[in-house]
């Protein structure tokens, strides 16, 4: 009869927990609000951003190309478009999230616009009357 002398092995993890944090919540739709921010070198393409957004989305975006070393394109909700000039958006992008970022990198923008309108009245449009039933 043969004994078994091996001993158990003891490892020096013998303390050793394992924990699982996990937060849930629900996928967010939509996946984008406002904007992206994609790097030259980043991993999925505009072309493949756009078409899944297409597909997952019924709001509009418009693609911005930029010639850029780290920035290749911004794709923007076209709302924001509407109350924001293109170009100081595109300067905006470049001067303050650029420094950000690394050209391996897509960036999700939350964009807050505000607009305010004002309005004059003259002496030519005095005469019009006011809107009454």
């Amino acid at each position: 009869m043969s004994r078994d002398t091996t001993e158990p092995l003891h490892s020096l993890d013998a303390d050793l927990t394992h924990r699982l944090r996990v937060q849930v919540r629900p996928f967010k739709i939509p996946p984008v609000e406002d904007a992206l921010v994609l790097g030259r070198k980043a991993a999925i393409g505009c072309y493949a951003i756009r078409r899944a957004l297409h597909l997952l989305m019924a709001v509009p975006f418009v693609h911005i190309e930029l010639d850029d070393e780290i920035v290749s394109d911004l794709i923007v909700r076209d709302t924001v478009l509407r109350r924001f000039p293109r170009d100081r958006l595109v300067a905006f992008v470049l001067e303050k999230i650029k420094p950000l970022m690394q050209a391996e990198e897509i960036l999700h923008l939350a964009i807050e616009t505000e607009v305010t309108l004002t309005s004059r009245t003259d002496a030519r449009h005095r005469d019009v009357p006011p809107d009454r039933p």
